[in-house]
């Protein structure tokens, strides 16, 4: 139009013209239009025609396979229903080529589309039991958010690239054990309080939402969200007793959800079943290692490691982790000295070498005692002095000490007093048992007339602190010399409990303990007459070192077991205790009898102050002012 309009001003076209022209081309203009309409809207047509005919194709094709997925699942409502959804959204969705696609330039365009399209029916195959007999059991060693219930991965792109899709969605070991047990350890558990809640969210409901992972969906928005899974899965968790209680104490929903508590000890009674079992235990840790078969005698002397470490020569222990590493040690000498086998003596090795790489401390300790830096007498008599026996333990590693008691006595009337509490150096249960040697001495030596005494015990050279009540027949022992005036074998040491009534009770770590003395006396050299007296009640803990066994064996060392003080006396002292006779006396040429005559030698002496003694004078308290009498 502006072409026409410049050649009538030009003068090239009269307007008359001009006119003509324009209202001709406005009409062909239009007509053209009408024309374009026409053959887009028959274009529109033929194309949802040739769709139509598409999707019918489509149909027939689908309809013989869909046939058979129906009749497979013929009687299951939710899985038709799906697969008529499944049929008429393919349907919809799948478009034929479009213009310019059938050209084989250009049919890799139209592949491309449909792959996208068909990746829309893709199954996300989540859990697969195809050929799987029985229940699941899925042990789950790093129980994080995504390990535990599964995630949809913001890394991996859709079928448009546009974000995660269904293939995006993998599952969590909660969904792996659906139908069987998942065991968790409850100390891993508890590192992060958002899968505790979870996860119990997840058992309270019994259904399971697969949410996006945490870590990625802090950098990339996620909206897709799959409906919740119904899940059927008894969770186990594995925990110590001190996880147990403060989950049961302190969270409600814990005792409702997991309702079924079991102990587990760890030994068991030492039976030839039991020791079979034990045997097959080991073996299968070295064969699933890969490490060297044991023969009988290793097998042996693992189960006496075993056996020491229950405590009780009639249980093994059941903490086969310790038993795997003792195995993996004796492996590495059977290989150093290029044995096919593991044999006893790899595994004595291994045992060894791991006292010798955790002892730097009892090597230390051993080193002043042989340098007499901690004075310890292992021949000679000594008056009011005696050996007793205390344990280390060092983490893994644990060893006996042999240390001086001492006990002092005058008279007075302020009693027994507990140097070590004075110091600030004892615990409780060391207190209790000087306060039980108080009781005994009244019931004994003060029946008929006060008891007219003050007396000091004290561990020599103790400046950590000591507990336990382990020394009180060796405390006793000091205190009735000190009274008598009969020495003690310096080549003994003792060990045990007592009570008020002169029994003597059970202790722990006495093969530590024998073993401590049976090293100091073999450094000094032996000399047949020392040896160790324990609780006859301790008869079964003994597992000793296989070279104190020799010496036993040999003559060169003794290991005497105790039921009472008149036993431990004899051992000690050469003299019976004596008993009481109806008038309150002892035979002549016992031990009492010499203790009696010194208490009443005391009372005579104390004159005015003689009297009974003062039980709130036992001991000091940790200010050295007179403490209150402790509750029995």
């Amino acid at each position: 139009e502006e072409e026409i309009e410049q050649a009538v001003a030009e003068g090239a076209l009269s307007r008359k013209e001009g006119k003509e022209i324009l209202q001709k081309l406005r009409a062909f203009r239009e007509e053209l239009e009408e024309v374009l309409r026409k053959a887009r809207e028959l274009s529109r047509k033929a194309q949802e025609a040739v769709d139509e005919l598409f999707r019918d194709c489509l149909r027939l094709l689908l309809e013989g396979h869909m046939a058979d997925l129906r009749k497979q699942f013929q009687g299951e409502r939710a899985i038709l229903e799906f697969l008529g959804d499944l049929e008429r959204d393919f349907v919809e969705n799948t478009l034929p080529p479009q213009a310019g696609e059938e050209d084989p330039e250009s049919a890799g365009a139209w592949r491309e589309r449909l792959e996208k399209v068909l990746a829309r029916y893709t199954v996300n195959v989540l859990i697969d039991r195809s050929g799987y007999k029985g229940c699941p059991v899925v042990i789950e060693d790093y129980p994080t958010f995504t390990n535990l219930f599964g995630a949809i991965e913001a890394g991996r792109r859709g079928r448009d690239g546009a974000g995660p899709d269904h293939r995006s969605i993998v599952p969590g070991s909660l969904l792996r054990a659906d139908g069987g047990y998942l065991l968790l350890s409850a100390r891993d558990l508890l590192s992060d309080g958002r899968v505790w809640e979870h996860l119990k969210k997840a058992l309270k409901t019994g259904r399971l939402e697969i949410q996006p992972s945490p870590e990625g969906a802090r950098y990339e928005p996620i909206t897709l969200k799959p409906q919740p899974v119904d899940i059927q899965v008894k969770v186990i968790l594995i925990g110590d007793p001190g996880v147990y209680d403060l989950l049961y104490l302190n969270d409600s929903d814990f005792r409702k959800i997991f309702k079924v508590k079991a102990d587990f000890d760890s030994s068991m009674p030492l039976t030839r079943e039991n020791l079979a079992h034990f045997g097959l235990v080991a073996r299968r840790i070295c064969e699933k290692e890969g490490l060297r078969r044991p023969d009988r005698s290793a097998l042996a002397a693992c189960a006496e490691f075993a056996v020491r470490d229950a405590g009780r020569r009639n249980r093994i222990s059941t903490r086969f982790n310790e038993v795997a590493d003792v195995l993996r040690e004796a492996d590495f000498h059977a290989g150093m000295e290029g044995s096919e086998k593991i044999l006893r003596s790899h595994v004595r090795a291994a045992v060894e070498g791991r006292a010798d790489r955790h002892g730097i401390l009892e090597d230390r300790v051993f080193r002043m005692l042989r340098e007499e830096l901690l004075m310890v007498s292992t021949e000679g008599k000594k008056v009011g002095q005696v050996n007793g026996l205390s344990v280390y333990q060092m983490g893994y590693h644990s060893f006996g000490k042999p240390t001086r008691i001492t006990a002092s006595a005058s008279a007075g009337s302020v009693g027994i007093i507990n140097i070590e509490r004075e110091a600030r150096l004892s615990g409780g249960i060391y207190d209790k048992g000087v306060l039980i040697i108080a009781g005994w001495m009244r019931r004994t030596f003060a029946q008929e007339r006060p008891l007219s005494l003050t007396a000091s015990l004290s561990f020599e050279q103790s400046y950590s602190g000591v507990d336990g009540d382990s020394a009180s027949v060796a405390e006793i022992c000091a205190l009735l010399s000190e009274l008598s005036g009969v020495p003690i074998d310096q080549g003994f040491a003792v060990t045990g409990s007592v009570n008020q009534h002169g029994e003597i009770q059970p202790v722990g770590g006495v093969n530590e303990k024998i073993e401590g003395f049976f090293r100091l006396c073999s450094e000094r050299g032996l000399t047949g007459s020392q040896g160790c007296v324990i609780p006859a009640s301790n008869r079964e803990d003994l597992m000793l070192d296989p070279d104190v066994v020799e010496a036993v064996e040999a003559g060169l060392f003794q290991v005497h077991a105790a039921g009472n003080l008149d036993q431990v006396i004899r051992i000690l002292m050469g003299l019976p205790a004596g008993e009481r006779r109806e008038d309150g006396s002892f035979p002549e040429g016992t031990l009492f009898a010499l203790v009696a005559a010194r208490l009443e030698k005391y009372a005579a002496e104390a004159g005015a102050l003689g009297g009974e003694m003062n039980p709130r004078l036992l001991a000091s308290d940790r200010r050295g002012q007179a403490a209150e009498p402790e509750d029995s």
